[in-house]
């Protein structure tokens, strides 16, 4: 299965202190291929070219991660800097969800998949463990 290419990332970083003035959100939606099978990413950063630590839920489907996140400034967009999330997409499927990213403060974000780039983030997260069931209901509330 085909693995992201991650290498170190450049020195001095090629992007202001300031920020890399990349379109900020708070959902992100994504669909990868859906014959594609092996490692994908998101790749998140801050705004304000200052890490900080984000409530991040990334849901697939019926599965979703819930974690906190230390997001690094970077320019996903050119796949420098940031904080990668890496999973595997083992599904190849007629059912081929959306990937939705969820943080809890506005961030930039790119996707993508093992595939002819490399990324260089200043952080890497393994987002492969932790995924639990999603239910399309909220739990019935018992007022008695």
């Amino acid at each position: 299965m085909p693995s992201v290419v991650v290498v170190p990332p450049p020195s001095p970083l090629p992007w202001p202190s300031a920020g890399s003035g990349c379109e900020v959100r708070t959902h992100w939606v994504y669909q990868f291929t859906q014959s594609y099978r092996g490692q994908v990413y998101a790749l998140l950063s801050t705004p304000t070219g200052r890490s900080a630590d984000v409530a991040t839920t990334v849901t697939w489907g019926v599965w979703a991660w819930h974690h906190d996140v230390t997001v690094t400034s970077g320019v996903p967009a050119q796949g420098l800097g940031g904080t990668l999330l890496l999973f595997d997409k083992l599904d190849t499927n007629v059912r081929n969800p959306l990937v939705e990213v969820d943080t809890a403060v506005p961030t930039c974000a790119a996707f993508g998949t093992a595939g002819g780039t490399s990324v260089a983030p200043l952080a890497v997260v393994d987002a492969d463990q932790g995924w639990v069931g999603v239910t399309s209901s909220p739990a019935p509330v018992d007022d008695r």
